[in-house]
């Protein structure tokens, strides 16, 4: 499946603060003992730099390190600081606060040390700011609208009852809406 490149002027001031996510985030840390996997939270304040990333971008966020993630890796085995860190965020996301907060937890998560998408990640995120769902999002209704119109396949058929229906969601169905048979 293509990315979809998305379209935002780009706002005039600054992305918001992070002082609060990162307050919210150090809490969790602590509370679940979870310093070791987060080696970069105390010195991030320091050396992270938020900005609006440009339109026409396929990605909502995404961190940078200013060095290789082999030296990434190791600076967070030995405890020492990331160096300086830039968290990106899509100016789209101003639309959308609940996508904006998610988005911008997940990167910051990134930047305290979780750089993998591994369980942990998830569960944090869930906790702290957790993906709206698609009925409460209009910039998630906008994406997946802008991912089907360049899909080839415009809609399901079932084999087993000759159902056809009309293709409104990016995965494939595993079962037939009528007969409720599975699909191969």
């Amino acid at each position: 499946m293509r990315s979809v490149r998305i379209e935002a002027e780009r706002p005039e001031g600054e992305p918001p603060g992070c002082e609060l996510w990162l307050q919210k985030i150090r809490q969790i840390v602590n509370e679940k003992g979870l310093a070791e996997q987060t080696p970069f939270l105390k010195t991030l304040e320091k050396l992270l730099t938020v900005n609006w990333s440009e339109s026409g971008d396929d990605r909502l966020g995404y961190t940078l390190f200013e060095m290789s993630i082999a030296d990434v890796e190791r600076r967070k085995k030995m405890s020492m600081p990331p160096g300086p860190v830039t968290v990106f965020l899509h100016p789209v996301l101003i639309t959308d606060t609940n996508l904006l907060n998610h988005t911008y937890v997940h990167e910051l998560l990134h930047a305290a040390g979780l750089t993998a998408h591994d369980p942990l990640h998830k569960e944090l995120l869930l906790e702290l700011a957790p993906m709206p769902k698609l009925s409460e999002s209009p910039l998630l209704q906008r994406l997946r609208g802008a991912v089907l119109a360049e899909q080839e396949i415009t809609s399901w058929n079932c084999e087993n009852c000759e159902y056809s229906w009309s293709r409104t969601t990016v995965r494939p169905p595993l079962r037939c809406p009528k007969c409720a048979r599975r699909l191969r």
